[in-house]
């Protein structure tokens, strides 16, 4: 007569504890996965917006002024840009750069908050944008007199065709691109990005992830004060909590653009 035994507790024991470990070792990889694809679509959107503020200069000749939270996705006070190309936001007693991404004036669709009307990200965080507010004063026949070269309409080209005292060269934009070993050489015309997952952390004043996150506020949203806080970061060796995503066009790259377009 046969007899057929059954598993002892060891034996279930040992059984439960490898399926443990190979479900645990799956787990991890799923999440890292979910957390690469969460920022690839975030680097992708941040690349789109990119392009689309280029594609608005090379339509509109100049690019829009950032929003804010109570502008519904439009540049905030459109009027005041164009007439000295400015760009006056609330959080700033002074003209400011920086604020969100101007979604409804580039016609972009997205993630939109409905309470805010604000493009976020996948973290449920505003884009952020930031344009250089470097300018040049030119009056010529009263036909051009700008402040802001970036947000005035067809700028460069009034400059180097009029007598302004000013070159390309002066008028290289003021925002700087820094990382773990400090700021390049090379500026930075405009700056969009996202803070990343950790964006509701790391409030320490001297934290790399505070950088971009700024000291003022907006509707109970961080951003950074121009007149103290002109370079962004883009990676940190002092820091495992930083996650921010950054792009931006350089001025050797913009400068192209408006050759190629006959718009220098």
């Amino acid at each position: 007569m046969r007899t057929h035994n059954g598993f002892t507790l060891i034996e279930l024991a040992m059984v439960l504890l490898i399926i443990g470990l190979l479900t645990g070792g799956l787990l991890m990889p799923l999440s890292t996965q979910y957390e690469l694809k969460q920022r690839q679509q975030v680097q992708s959107e941040l690349k789109q917006i990119k392009e689309a503020l280029m594609g608005f200069y090379l339509t509109h000749g100049y690019f829009p002024c950032p929003a804010s939270t109570t502008s519904f996705g439009q540049e905030n006070n459109p009027d005041i840009r164009a007439k000295t190309g400015a760009c006056k936001m609330p959080q700033e007693t002074d003209n400011s750069s920086n604020g969100f991404v101007p979604y409804q004036t580039l016609g972009l669709t997205g993630y939109i908050d409905s309470s805010s009307s604000m493009m976020l990200d996948v973290w449920g965080n505003p884009y952020r944008y930031s344009i250089s507010n470097k300018g040049v004063n030119c009056s010529i026949d009263g036909t051009f007199d700008t402040n802001w070269a970036y947000t005035s309409p067809y700028a460069f080209k009034a400059v180097r065709e009029k007598s302004c005292n000013s070159t390309l060269k002066t008028l290289l934009p003021n925002l700087k691109i820094c990382d773990a070993t400090g700021c390049s050489a090379a500026s930075a015309v405009l700056v969009v990005f996202s803070l990343g997952k950790n964006w509701t952390e790391s409030s320490a004043s001297n934290s790399a992830e505070s950088k971009n996150k700024g000291t003022k506020s907006d509707g109970g949203y961080p951003l950074k004060d121009r007149d103290k806080l002109d370079f962004f970061i883009t990676d940190s060796n002092t820091s495992n909590s930083f996650d921010d995503l950054v792009e931006w066009i350089s001025p050797n790259v913009f400068f192209s653009q408006l050759a190629k377009a006959n718009m220098l």
